[in-house]
C-alpha cells in the first residue's frame, strides 16, 4: 500500500504555499498602492498640488515597474522548472 506520505514531499508542499500565498498577497497590495496613488495624484492635480502630484506619479510608477518585474520574475521561474 502506497501513503501519502511516500509520494508527497510535505515540506516543499508547505514552502509552496507559503511562499505563493505571501507573493499573491505582496502583488495584491502593491496593485491596490498602485490605484490609490494613482487617484491620488489625479486629485491632487486637481486640486493644484504639484509637488503631491510628482510624488504621487512617482510611487505609481515604482509600483508599476516592481509588478512588472514580479510577473516577469514569476514567469520566469516557471519556465525554468
Amino acid at each position: 500500500m502506497i501513503f501519502a506520505s511516500d509520494v508527497v514531499d510535505w515540506s516543499a508542499l508547505g514552502q509552496a504555499v507559503w511562499v505563493s500565498a505571501a507573493a499573491g498577497i505582496g502583488v495584491l497590495l502593491l496593485g491596490a498602492v498602485a490605484v490609490a496613488a494613482s487617484l491620488r495624484a489625479a486629485d491632487a492635480r486637481r486640486d493644484g498640488g504639484g509637488g503631491t502630484v510628482a510624488a504621487y506619479r512617482t510611487t505609481t510608477l515604482v509600483c508599476i515597474i516592481v509588478l512588472v518585474a514580479a510577473v516577469a520574475e514569476g514567469i520566469h521561474v516557471m519556465t525554468q522548472k
